[in-house]
C-alpha cells in the first residue's frame, strides 16, 4: 500500500510534461495490451435477414453528451407487413428502443440511409431523415423528431411539383446554410427526368436551393454529401458530394457553384486535419480490380494532405468513410475507414491517424459475409475518458452493430455525470496477466487534470488538492469508495465503485472529481490511467 513519500512526491514533481498515452505503453511494457474495448453489440432478430446496420448515426441531446442515442438502419426488418424495413433509436448504453419507424409496405427498405441532421423541430433534441428507398414504388424520405420517432414531414409534401420521384438513396445535414438558426439537410429527387441534389430548409420545410448538374454526368446518382464548414470564407457552411460516377463535388453554401471537382466513390467531413482553421475533405476511392484508396484534402486549397491505400490491398478499402473526430487522444481528428471485403470476408475497418494517415489499428467482422465496416458513425464520448467513441454496422444477413471506445486504453466508467439524487460511478481498469497480483488504488481530484504532474517518469493527469491526499492515505468509508484499493486479479482488472448519497450529492453540486487507477510495483509507481471524470449536476 501507498506510502507518505507517494503523496510527498505528487506534490513536489513538475507539472508540464505532455500527457502520454500510459495506458498502453505500459501494458505492452509487461507484455500484454489491453484490447480494443467492445462497449455493446446490437444485433438483427436471428433469422431475420434484416440487414440491420446497413447505416447508422448518432443522435445526441443537445448540450450533454450523457445521453446519446443510436439510430440503425434495417431495410428488411419483419414488420406485420412483411420485410418494409425499419429504422429504429436504441440507448447506446444499452436498454429497448427508444422508438422505431416502419416501413409501409413490404419492400419499402425503410432505414436503407439514415442520418441527423441537428433540432429542426425545436426541442432540445437533434431530429434524423430516414430514407425508404423502394416504399409506394417512388422511394420516401421521413423527417423525424429524434425525441419520439414521430414523423415532421415526408418530403414528397414539400415539393410542389408532380416529378418529384423520392429515390432515397441519399440524406445528410447541411449545416445552416440559410443562416436562420435551424439546421437544414440535403437529400436528392429524380426530378424531370435528372437527379437532383436539393438543399432543404429547416425552418420552413421547403427546397432552399438545387445546385448544378455535375457536367458531363447529369444522370448520376448522389450516393454521400456531407457539410465541411466554411472553406472559401464567405461566412456560409460549403457542401461536398458524391456519385455512384465516381465524381465529387465541392459547393459553395451560398451559391451553389462548384468550388472543387474530383474523383472518388464516398466523401466525408475530415475535421480541421492540418489545423489552419478550415475544414478538410476525405474522399474515398473503391479500387475496382486494384487497392482501394483515401485522401484528406485542404478545405482552404485542396490540395492533397495525405493518401492512404488499402494496407492489404483489398478493392473495397475506402467503401465507407467518417471524420472529424479524435480517437487517439492527440487533438487531431481521425478517421475511420471501411473495407466491407468480399462475400468470402467478415470487413474490416481500419482506423486512421489524422496526423499523416498512419494505421493506428484494425477491426474485423465475425464471419464471412458479415460486410462489417459497410456503415460508420461517431457517437461522442460515451465512456467519458475524453476520446470519441464510434459504431460499426454488420448488415450482412441478420445484421449486427458494434460500439467502441476511441483509442485503446486500460481505464473507464459506466457514467460521467450524477444528479443531485446521487448514485455510483463503476470504474475498471484492464492491463492484461502481466500485472496479476500487483497492488493498485484509486486517487482523485476536485483541482482538475491539467498540467498534472510527473511521477517517477510517469505522468499523473491530476492537479494534487487534499482530496488527493485523501484517496492515498485516508481511511475510506467502503459505503462510498468499494474497491479503491487491493490486488489486481489474475486477468489483471481491477473494479471500484464511487457511491455518492443524496446529501453528499446536493453539497457537491456543480463540483468534478477525477480519478486515476495508481498500480505499483516494489512500492514504486509503475503505471497510472487516464483520468475519468465524475460531474455532480447542478
Amino acid at each position: 500500500m501507498p506510502s507518505p513519500s507517494l503523496v510527498a512526491a505528487l506534490h513536489r514533481s513538475p507539472g508540464f510534461a505532455a500527457v502520454q498515452r500510459l495506458a498502453l505503453v505500459a501494458a505492452l511494457a509487461a507484455g500484454g495490451s489491453p484490447a480494443q474495448l467492445e462497449l455493446l453489440t446490437l444485433r438483427g432478430a436471428a433469422g431475420s435477414n434484416a440487414r440491420f446496420g446497413s447505416s447508422i448515426a448518432g443522435l445526441p441531446v443537445v448540450g450533454s453528451r450523457a445521453a446519446v442515442d443510436l439510430l440503425v438502419g434495417a431495410p428488411y426488418d419483419l414488420a406485420a407487413i412483411g420485410p418494409a424495413g425499419a429504422a429504429t433509436a436504441y440507448p447506446s448504453v444499452g436498454g429497448p428502443a427508444t422508438w422505431s419507424l416502419l416501413g409501409g409496405e413490404p419492400g419499402a427498405q425503410m432505414g436503407n440511409r439514415v442520418a441527423v441532421v441537428g433540432d429542426v423541430d425545436g426541442d432540445g433534441i437533434s431530429d434524423a431523415l430516414v430514407c425508404a428507398h423502394g416504399e409506394y414504388g417512388t422511394g420516401a424520405v421521413v423527417l423525424l423528431s429524434g425525441r419520439t420517432g414521430r414523423p415532421i414531414l415526408r418530403l414528397a409534401d414539400v415539393f410542389t411539383s408532380s416529378a418529384w420521384r423520392g429515390t432515397g438513396l441519399l440524406v445528410a445535414a447541411a449545416g445552416d446554410v440559410d443562416r436562420d438558426g435551424v439546421a437544414d439537410f440535403m437529400t436528392q429527387d429524380l426530378h424531370n427526368g435528372r437527379y437532383t441534389l436539393w438543399v432543404i430548409s429547416g425552418a420552413q420545410a421547403r427546397v432552399n436551393a438545387s445546385p448544378p448538374e455535375l457536367g458531363s454526368f447529369p444522370d448520376a446518382n448522389y450516393v454521400a454529401a456531407a457539410v465541411l464548414g466554411d472553406t472559401d470564407g464567405d461566412g456560409y457552411p460549403d457542401l461536398a458530394a458524391a456519385t455512384d460516377a465516381g465524381i465529387v463535388v465541392v459547393l459553395s453554401g451560398r451559391t451553389f457553384t462548384p468550388l472543387h471537382v474530383d474523383v472518388g466513390s464516398t466523401v466525408c467531413a475530415a475535421g480541421d486535419v492540418d489545423g489552419d482553421g478550415y475544414g478538410d475533405l476525405a474522399i474515398g476511392r473503391t479500387g475496382g480490380a486494384g487497392s482501394g484508396e483515401i485522401e484528406v484534402l485542404s478545405g482552404r486549397t485542396w490540395s492533397s494532405l495525405f493518401r492512404v491505400i488499402a494496407p492489404d490491398g483489398s478493392p473495397t478499402f475506402g467503401a465507407s468513410i467518417a471524420g472529424g473526430s479524435d480517437i487517439d487522444g492527440d487533438g487531431t481528428p481521425d478517421l475511420l475507414v471501411g473495407d466491407p471485403g468480399a462475400p468470402t470476408a467478415p470487413g474490416q475497418v481500419w482506423v486512421l491517424s489524422g496526423l499523416g494517415g498512419a494505421p493506428v489499428y484494425r477491426l474485423a467482422g465475425e464471419r464471412p459475409g458479415d460486410r462489417f465496416g459497410s456503415a460508420l458513425g461517431f457517437l461522442g464520448d460515451l465512456d467519458f475518458d475524453g476520446r470519441s467513441d464510434f459504431a460499426i454496422g454488420a448488415p450482412g444477413a441478420d445484421g449486427y452493430v458494434r460500439i467502441y471506445a476511441g483509442a485503446p486504453r486500460a481505464a473507464w466508467a459506466d457514467t460521467g455525470f450524477l444528479t443531485a439524487a446521487g448514485g455510483s460511478q463503476h470504474l475498471r481498469l484492464t492491463l492484461g496477466p502481466g500485472h496479476a497480483g500487483a497492488p493498485f488504488l484509486v486517487i482523485g481530484t476536485l483541482s482538475g487534470t491539467n498540467p498534472g504532474v510527473n511521477v517517477a517518469g510517469l505522468h499523473l493527469a491530476l492537479n494534487p488538492d487534499s482530496y488527493t491526499q485523501f484517496t492515498a492515505l485516508g481511511t475510506l468509508p467502503p459505503q462510498i469508495f468499494s474497491g479503491f484499493r487491493g490486488l489486481l486479479t489474475a486477468a489483471g482488472d481491477a473494479a471500484s465503485t464511487l457511491t455518492v448519497s443524496p446529501s453528499i450529492a446536493n453539497a457537491a453540486r456543480g463540483i468534478t472529481a477525477h480519478h486515476v487507477f495508481v498500480v505499483l510495483n516494489a512500492g514504486s509507481l509503475q503505471f497510472a490511467s487516464e483520468p475519468l471524470s465524475l460531474q455532480i449536476l447542478p
